[in-house]
């Protein structure tokens, strides 16, 4: 059993009892919704929450929780440390002694001791693991990649066990290292150490008297990286010519272990969530560019007045998109009909040849027909393109406005075509009498000039008297004004 003999700024002592239950320590009852269980109000050196007394495996730690003024066992500042019987830890004017009854002094206390052999107490040596700890741990959050990261957990892990040789080695499922980093010079790490971690799943050290795996080379710690369900790789250390590693050491070996562990599951997690964003960006921008051609194709499709079919290849309808202007020949709701059934029997034989040809790979086949229905004859352009090897799209266009202009157009050309013919010109010099004005023609005959512009200009005369000829030959009814 273990207890607590407080003695508070002021004279006030109380003692309570300790248990699996952490017991916070601070000034104020309660610091971010935790409950400090010992609080010293009137001491104005005490953090808000200044400490916190933990059981693990039946022993007793107080750790110091960033606090401004420190917290001191034994007159020493730690920031974490086991707790022994009779140690006092004060915190600020107060002080607190822990008592253990039947405590036992020969208890093995490696879990959290020190590689430096020189320690001279266990306080020392706790501080010490829980630096080597919050470093790696930092290391770990700070980390940009695999790489960075093993190197600096195995330079951490060499300066903490003053090892001359380091390595990690990641291996795959198939059992290849895909990841090795090293440090130090002058010598490699013994692959039959790192086999036999590997099978075994479980720390080694071994060195020229002691172990498992007696070798010539020095002392060495060799840990595996992860257990389950299969290691994923070692670190390894080496001696050469230092002191020697113990248990203590190959414990914490083993917790960087597992904390690089642990990096490596946050590597990859960051790794396949940086795939993942890239892909989900891809995809985003790829959905972005679909919705806009979507939106184009939907505009143009609206712009484009013309029936537009989707056909299977047998001529089923698929699909349509109605035409802007009424198509006489084509119902409404046709989907699932076959254009069989639509079209007279010579307009589907003329377009089951076009879509034949367009799905045997050829060009975009076009073609022309005509329907004739109540408000008469109707004029219309098809063109047919293979969508895959199953359909085609179908485009009808009504031309009968075209078809009708180019008929009036042709039947202009050919009027005028006429009446060029029938234009003849008179050019040159003509013969005329200077007396009675006959023109003579080519055959040498005199002729009246009436009768030689009907002959050669196409021209018709009518006849009337001028004045001057009217006094002369009917002078008798014309009077003199």
């Amino acid at each position: 059993m273990a207890k607590l003999t407080i003695h508070h700024l002021g004279g006030k002592v109380e003692e309570i009892t300790l248990g699996e239950v952490e017991v916070y320590i601070g000034k104020s009852p309660v610091f971010k919704g935790i409950k400090n269980a010992i609080v010293f109000d009137r001491d104005n050196t005490v953090s808000r929450q200044h400490a916190r007394l933990f059981c693990l495996e039946d022993r007793f730690y107080i750790e110091d929780l960033g606090s401004k003024n420190y917290t001191f066992l034994n007159e020493e500042p730690v920031q974490r440390a086991r707790l022994q019987n009779g140690d006092v830890i004060r915190i600020g004017q107060n002080s607190l002694t822990f008592h253990k009854k039947n405590a036992d002094k020969t208890e093995d206390s490696s879990a959290l001791t020190t590689v430096h052999e020189n320690s001279d107490t266990t306080n020392h040596t706790i501080d010490f693991n829980y630096l080597v700890m919050q470093r790696l741990s930092d290391l770990l959050k700070n980390s940009a990649g695999l790489e960075p990261f093993l190197k600096g957990t195995l330079a951490l892990a060499t300066e903490a066990l003053q090892a001359s040789y380091g390595a990690v080695l990641v291996f795959e499922q198939t059992g290849q290292p895909f990841q090795v980093v090293s440090k130090g010079s002058g010598t490699e790490y013994l692959q039959s150490i790192v086999n036999h971690t590997m099978e075994s799943g479980r720390g080694q050290i071994a060195d020229r008297e002691y172990g498992e795996l007696k070798n010539d080379r020095g002392c060495i710690l060799c840990v595996p990286l992860e257990n389950k369900p299969f290691p994923r790789g070692v670190i390894y250390l080496e001696h050469d010519g230092g002191p020697r590693f113990h248990r203590k050491d190959l414990k914490l070996l083993s917790d960087i272990a597992g904390q690089i562990g642990v990096g490596l599951d946050k590597i990859q997690l960051k790794k396949r969530l940086d795939v993942a964003s890239s892909e989900k960006r891809h995809l985003e921008g790829f959905l972005d560019t679909l919705q806009q051609n979507a939106e184009t194709n939907r505009a143009l499709l609206n712009a484009n007045p013309d029936l537009m079919v989707y056909l299977q290849r047998d001529g089923q309808v698929a699909n349509c998109k109605p035409p802007r202007n009424e198509f006489p020949f084509w119902p409404e709701g046709c989907g699932g009909q076959n254009i069989r059934e639509i079209l007279p029997s010579e307009v589907y034989r003329q377009l089951r040849e076009l879509m034949n040809a367009a799905l045997m790979g050829e060009e975009t086949q076009m073609g022309a027909f005509s329907v004739e229905n109540r408000a008469g004859i109707r004029h219309y352009e098809v063109r047919m393109a293979a969508s895959g090897r199953t359909h085609v799209l179908a485009i009808f266009r009504d031309i009968t406005d075209r078809v009708l202009a180019e008929e009036a157009q042709q039947k202009l050309i050919e009027e005028l075509r006429e009446a060029l013919a029938k234009i003849k010109t008179l050019k040159g010099l003509l013969p005329i009498c200077a007396s009675c004005k006959k023109i003579r023609d080519d055959s040498g005959y005199w002729n009246q000039l009436e009768d030689y512009f009907k002959a050669h200009a196409d021209v018709e005369f009518s006849h009337g008297i001028c004045e001057a000829c009217a006094k002369k030959l009917y002078g008798e009814y014309f009077r003199k004004e």
